[in-house]
């Protein structure tokens, strides 16, 4: 079998599915999936072809980070979301100020 740009299609099959899922397991569905891309690394490509949303970059601190200097590699950070409303406030909402 043969599947032309199969890393979009399987984020795509996949983002279709983890809803119904996740109902399924914890008797919820999930409002957004959020990844983090490496940007040293790589572009993101795959999600951006399979509509996932660029909210911006990290600063490099790390999760566990309290000297506000880079200690890890800065991410981009990828969402998809299923709600429309939630998608709109998204896409206006300025998170540069807190990344």
């Amino acid at each position: 079998m043969k599947v032309s740009h199969l890393a979009s299609h399987l984020l795509s099959q996949m983002a279709r599915r983890l809803p119904a899922d996740w109902m399924r397991s914890y008797n919820y569905k999930p409002l957004l999936l959020e990844t983090f891309v490496q940007k040293n690394k790589f572009q993101g490509t795959s999600y951006k072809a399979a509509n996932w949303l660029y909210l911006g970059d990290t600063k490099g601190r790390g999760k566990f980070n309290n000297k506000h200097s880079s200690s890890v590699p800065v991410k981009t950070i990828w969402s998809i979301l299923w709600l429309k409303t939630l998608k709109m406030w998204l896409k206006n909402y300025p998170f540069t100020e807190y990344l």
